[in-house]
């Protein structure tokens, strides 16, 4: 998943590709995620791809850095393989309700407190309720002012997310911009 809970058991995959003509048997592979280290031996066959899966959990909230590292034994320059992430506490997120919305959305993200929802319309929506704000959704709406389009634009061109759930009789117009 992209996103990372807190206390939550994540799943990391490794995928490592073997273009030699030989078999590589029992290849180290290191994995280090902040206090987290693991170390597995694996198998890797000639001329294929191997996947493997990695089980932890972060303890704290964060960002996270990480490398893989294969011992293969070979070329060097490749064995190293760094990554950072961030661990949540919450994801904030703004549920705007068009003509046609259901409840069905917002019933889901009250499943898990993981997920701080505001609720707003789309004849109410001001710049502001965007704020601080890592998803919006866009929930039966069927036309879009001129604002809400620039506000969707303006927190997208800013790294927000969106998603997008047009109503029954969308303006296909609006929904293009």
């Amino acid at each position: 998943s992209p996103i990372k809970k807190l206390g939550k058991k994540n799943e990391l995959n490794i995928k490592i590709n073997n273009p030699s003509k030989k078999d590589l048997k029992n290849v180290e592979l290191n994995i280090e995620i902040e206090n987290y280290q693991n170390t597995i031996f694996i198998d890797l066959p000639k001329n294929e791809k191997t996947t493997t899966i990695i089980g932890y959990t972060d303890e704290s909230i964060g960002i996270k850095s990480g490398e893989i590292r294969l011992y293969d034994n070979n070329i060097n320059f490749d064995d190293k393989y760094f990554f950072n992430y961030n661990v949540r506490e919450n994801l904030n997120i703004l549920l705007i309700n068009g003509e046609d919305a259901t409840n069905n959305i917002e019933n889901v993200l009250n499943l898990d407190p993981f997920y701080i929802t505001n609720t707003t319309t789309t004849t109410t929506i001001t710049r502001e309720d965007f704020t601080k704000k890592d998803l919006v959704i866009i929930n039966g709406a069927n036309k879009l002012s001129k604002g809400i389009i620039n506000y969707i634009s303006d927190f997208s061109l800013a790294g927000g997310t969106v998603s997008l759930f047009p109503g029954k009789s969308p303006n296909q117009t609006d929904w293009n911009e």
